[in-house]
């Protein structure tokens, strides 16, 4: 039985998702383009996602990843997480055999203590 989330990120669905959210969400001035109307994302931020194609750039990444960081434990290299595996390994099962959990929602190369199960962007 698949999930609700199943291909999110293999079909670019979150992508897409965020450039019809930039787009749709755009601020709406007035005649003279002096007072919003409507506030919304600005002009600027719309060009810059859709440019990138809906993708979020590492620094964006790991602004957003609060989550990460609290229920990650650890946010880093694959070697660095490891590292921290390693020192506290008396603190894991001992079918573990590897700390490092890959990051899925990044293109970069982050690596977490935990793999996060429940909906990491949101």
């Amino acid at each position: 039985q698949g999930k609700p989330v199943d291909g999110w990120k293999s079909a670019g669905a979150a992508a897409a998702y965020r450039c019809l959210l930039h787009a749709e969400g755009r601020e709406v001035k007035d005649a003279q383009n002096e007072n919003v109307l409507t506030r919304g994302v600005t002009a600027e931020s719309v060009s810059a996602v859709l440019a990138e194609k809906g993708k979020l750039s590492p620094a964006e990444l790991v602004k957003l990843r609060v989550r990460y960081f609290t229920d990650g434990v650890v946010l880093g290299s694959r070697e660095f997480v490891e590292g921290i595996f390693e020192a506290q390994r008396e603190l894991f099962g001992p079918k573990r055999k590897q700390g490092a959990r890959r990051m899925t929602e990044s293109d970069a190369p982050f690596y977490t203590l935990r793999q996060l199960r429940l909906r990491p962007l949101g």
